[in-house]
């Protein structure tokens, strides 16, 4: 069973009302996600606007931020493409006390390391530098390793989920979904 939070074939608003942006570019509404048409999809636009050391994305499991339990599924899955700049992608879950769940990063040398895996039958050598910004990287993080025994968060009562990101991020962010 896979339960879509981001995943829309459909999309006829800029933004998102049911979500919050920390620090992102966004003409309209500053603190709402903005939404972009990418390839054949939808996307989370995330570009960090400077301001601060971070940026950040946070969409609720349900329009109306209410509850739902997420032992009910194993993964949480999100991809990212058009990579402009990335220092590294922390994800958390929050609860209705909102607690924090355990933090679980991904840092730049993951997604690099990720591109030389995808592109190992090519004979070019890869920049260890550089990331295609059109290669596709797919995540998958158990729902069981964002649970931590001395964490006040509650997995049953989970409320949204939050992208953290380093300054000068730029990249877009779709596909997110539980299974």
């Amino acid at each position: 069973m896979n339960f879509d939070i981001f995943r829309p074939s459909i999309c006829l608003v800029s933004e998102l009302k049911a979500s919050w942006a920390g620090n992102l570019v966004n003409e309209i509404t500053p603190t709402k996600v903005p939404v972009e048409k990418y390839k054949e999809k939808y996307a989370i636009k995330v570009t960090h606007n400077l301001k601060k050391n971070w940026c950040a994305v946070v969409l609720p499991f349900y329009k109306n931020w209410s509850e739902i339990d997420l032992t009910e599924f194993s993964f949480l899955n999100f991809s990212v493409s058009s990579i402009n700049n990335i220092n590294f992608i922390d994800v958390s879950i929050c609860d209705k006390q909102e607690d924090e769940s355990t933090r679980k990063r991904f840092p730049r040398d993951g997604f690099v390391s990720n591109a030389k895996i995808n592109i190992s039958f090519n004979s070019d050598p890869i920049d260890e530098d550089k990331i295609n910004p059109n290669e596709e990287f797919k995540f998958s993080i158990k729902i069981e390793d964002f649970e931590d025994e001395d964490s006040n968060f509650d997995i049953v009562e989970s409320r949204f989920l939050k992208f953290t990101f380093a300054e000068k991020t730029d990249l877009m962010l779709y596909d997110i979904f539980l299974s």
